[in-house]
């Protein structure tokens, strides 16, 4: 948690560009919404920030590639469209 805490804090002080897309923004919504119990006006809130600081991108392509983790092929469309120089992931 603290590595992810620090690489907010990067993020917010633009040492990198943070790339999303929509698919990405709803995949967050859902773990936040899903798997952690957040309330919705929580969700709302920290998907603003995330916009805020962000670049979003619209992904022209759909990718297959992961099969392990499909929802992973999102993160993979976003970065081929921010054309993207490094993926930063905690996945395996």
């Amino acid at each position: 948690m603290a590595r992810l805490f620090e690489f907010g804090k990067k993020a917010v002080n633009r040492s990198f560009v943070l790339l999303a897309s929509s698919a990405i923004l709803r995949e967050i919504a859902g773990v936040l919404r899903e798997d952690l119990q957040w309330h919705e006006a929580e969700i709302v809130a920290h998907l603003k920030l995330v916009a805020r600081i962000a670049e979003i991108v619209s992904p022209k392509i759909g990718l297959q590639v992961i099969s392990e983790d499909p929802t992973d092929d999102r993160i993979l469309e976003c970065a081929v469209a921010g054309r993207a120089d490094l993926i930063v992931s905690g996945g395996k």
